[in-house]
This record gives C-alpha cells, structure tokens and sequence, in this order.
C-alpha cells in the first residue's frame, strides 16, 4: 500500500515539474513549489525568525524571496493570505554599519515596496523585512524586528545572486 502511494506521489510530482517551469533555462520547479510569474516559490508556515528562515530556505536549495516588482508582491500576497501566511519574511535586511536595506545577496534594493511611513526602524531594531499579506497594507513591506516569528517564501532562482 505504502509503495502505490509513494508511486502515485511521485506521478504528482513529475507531471507538476513538467508543466511548471522558471528562468530562461526553462529549469522545472522542484515538487512542491509553487510556480508564479515563472518563478519557484514555497510558502512556508511554520512561524520562525527571520535567520531561521533562511537557513530553511538556503537548505531547501533557494532563499528568502527578493520581490522585484509590484505585480510580484501583489501575487506573492494573494498567494499567501490563502494559505494563512499573514506576513511572510522576505529577503531584505539592513546592514547596521549603514543603515540601508539590501537583499540577501548582499546588494543594494534596486525595487522597494515599503509601506507609507517604513522603514522606520522603532526602537532601533527593526532590522528585517517582511510584506504584508491582508489588509490596508496587503503587497507593501514593514521593516521589524529580525527575532520576531512569521512565516517566510522561498524562492528559487538561477543564478541565486546575478
């Protein structure tokens, strides 16, 4: 019984890589993954801080997702208010010997989506991004504090950091 499911997952899973694909190497995304805008994202639930979750996201082959255009953020959002992700992390943070905001590759924000009034960094510690999924704010990001736990998107791309 068990090897009839493992089959039939297996069957899912490749005719999902097939129909699914990302980047200019027309690369499948892996099972699970979600593709959007041909992008591979995983939405993950499990409320973790910000270091937390990229580490879960440099494991699982991606990282925490760079957001570069509205029209990303607005269906990243979508996607995870309906899996009850509220404000998921993403791939932002402020570097403290500056103060400004990079991406995980390490490069200056070349697209923001800040919601009004932020970054606005309350009490000095709101050093991590994420974006809101609901609300006023839905598709805007927040800067917050990086030990808080929310849920995160990963996101494959190649290269990672071009």
């Amino acid at each position: 019984m068990m090897f009839k499911l493992l089959l039939i997952l297996a069957a899912v899973c490749t005719s999902s890589i097939t129909e699914a694909s990302y980047g200019q190497n027309n690369t499948p995304c892996p099972c699970g993954w979600k593709n959007i805008l041909n992008g591979c994202y995983l939405f993950n639930k499990p409320k973790v801080t910000w270091d937390v979750a990229r580490a879960s996201c440099l494991k699982k082959g991606g990282d925490l997702v760079i957001p570069t255009s509205a029209l990303q953020c607005v269906f990243l959002s979508s996607h995870a208010a309906v899996l009850g992700l509220r404000v998921p992390w993403i791939g932002v943070f402020r570097r403290r010997h500056d103060g400004k905001f990079y991406d995980t590759c390490g490069k200056p924000l070349s697209y923001t989506r800040w919601a009004p009034t932020e970054p606005n960094d309350v009490g000095g510690v709101e050093n991590c991004g994420h974006m809101y999924a609901t609300g006023g704010r839905k598709a805007k990001w927040n800067d917050i504090n990086c030990n808080a736990k929310w849920g995160y998107i990963c996101q494959i791309k190649l290269p990672r950091c071009d």
